[in-house]
């Protein structure tokens, strides 16, 4: 399996790698082939002569379907900033819960592998929607920078109104919203 195009920046700018507990990543084609080659002389285990093509197949796994030659089956949903915008938009206007709950909150989220910290509301132009839509739940615009990839939405903005209903099943098992 092979990126789509020689030059492919992956999503968040950084390629990966993992090798048993080991994981590795980098903002080069040119690191992550030397940090690849260390580690698999770490475990004692034989390198591809390219490590690039071994990255690209392991990437190529993980990766949202459009980056690689090869259609990825259960791979990763690819949201787009209209995708987040909208379900964002759906939760401004709603009861803000409490500060100790917000913050609680925000402290699972964090740790989360659902936690994605690649879209930039000032790049986007988003910040001033943002900021005027969450006026009342005194989180700062910079926290907004995460979304949940479980349903697409700003964390802040989530863990910032009371919740109704069940949880998503494509909510990670130890999500706050598991768990009440």
């Amino acid at each position: 399996m092979r990126f789509v195009t020689y030059n492919t920046m992956p999503p968040g700018g950084v390629f990966f790698y993992q090798l048993g507990a080991d994981y590795v990543s980098a903002p080069s084609r040119l690191q992550i082939c030397a940090k690849v080659k260390a580690l698999h002389l770490k475990h004692g285990v034989p390198c591809h002569p390219d490590p690039w093509e071994m990255i690209m197949d392991h990437m190529c796994q993980r990766l949202p379907s459009g980056y690689c030659t090869e259609p990825v089956e259960n791979g990763v949903k690819m949201y787009t900033v209209a995708d987040i915008k909208a379900n964002t938009q759906k939760l401004f206007g709603k009861m803000v819960a409490d500060p100790t709950s917000i913050r609680d909150r925000l402290s699972v989220c964090v740790g989360c592998k659902l936690n994605k910290r690649s879209l930039c509301p000032t790049c986007t132009g988003l910040l001033p929607w943002i900021l005027s839509g969450s006026k009342r739940a005194k989180v700062s615009a910079d926290d907004f920078v995460s979304v949940c990839a479980a349903d697409a939405v700003f964390i802040s903005a989530l863990v910032s109104v009371e919740q109704e209903g069940k949880a998503p099943d494509t909510c990670s098992d130890n999500c706050w919203r598991r768990h009440g």
